[in-house]
């Protein structure tokens, strides 16, 4: 376990240093909502902290719909292109289209978050504070099918609305549930670069293997933690 966890903790570390990563909440909230029917001033509130009640749900899960179909098409055609070599060159490929995949779930994991009233976890200096890259953690674990995470989900969700904690937080406290999905992250991690390994071995399908074996592998599991977060959404407040 403490192995797979030192090996997300790592790989967090690395894509973190990718340019784009960090996404502003205000900005986005104000660029997304505007697209889907919402107006200026009430995007600027809402960005802003208003209680997540000014905007109507259908507007936040459209906006939500948006983000995971642009990001799973995005993540399924870039690793789709870094297969087209084939053979050994293709699986040259793996640690950089990891990377990006990872980059795709970790953006995307931001966005939802701010859309269902998350607030920023980023610092003053635009980089993500080490409170940020708990939830962060949290959120990809979540997506990525953590029981954990969604335990730590729920506690972290009652700790922002000041409601009594949950009984399992009793049982499993926030530290060690983090520590369990930072394990299971690693595993995962894992066990997605050697099934990326693979289908690089193919030369003749490696590129429509690799973008559909991402594409299936990434829009349930966003869908997933849209569903996740919609059930735990609160106000814009900050991290306690």
């Amino acid at each position: 376990m403490l192995n797979s966890a030192k090996l997300w903790q790592s790989t967090l570390r690395r894509a973190l240093s990718l340019p784009g990563i960090h996404v502003d909440r205000s900005a986005f909230l104000q660029k997304e909502l505007k697209k889907v029917g919402v107006d200026e001033l009430t995007a600027a509130r809402f960005s802003a902290g208003a209680l997540l009640a000014a905007i109507p749900e259908n507007k936040l899960d459209a906006a939500a719909q948006r983000c995971i179909r642009y990001h799973s098409a995005q993540v399924s055609a870039i690793s789709a292109a870094s297969g087209i070599p084939g053979g050994l060159t293709g699986a040259l490929t793996v640690p950089a289209d990891m990377l990006q995949y990872l980059w795709h779930v970790l953006v995307l994991a931001q966005k939802l978050a701010y859309l269902y009233g998350y607030p920023s976890l980023t610092d003053e200096h635009g980089r993500l504070s080490p409170r940020g890259q708990t939830l962060l953690t949290i959120l990809c674990g979540t997506m990525l099918g953590a029981g954990s995470a969604r335990q730590a989900l729920t506690i972290l969700a009652s700790r922002m609305r000041g409601e009594p904690l949950p009984y399992s937080a009793l049982k499993s406290p926030l530290l060690s549930l983090v520590k369990d999905t930072a394990a299971f992250l690693g595993v995962k991690l894992s066990k997605q670069l050697a099934a990326r390994g693979f289908t690089r071995l193919l030369p003749v399908i490696s590129a429509v293997t690799a973008g559909a074996l991402t594409l299936r592998a990434f829009y349930p599991k966003a869908k997933e933690l849209q569903r996740v977060l919609k059930q735990r959404h609160l106000p814009a407040s900050p991290l306690k």
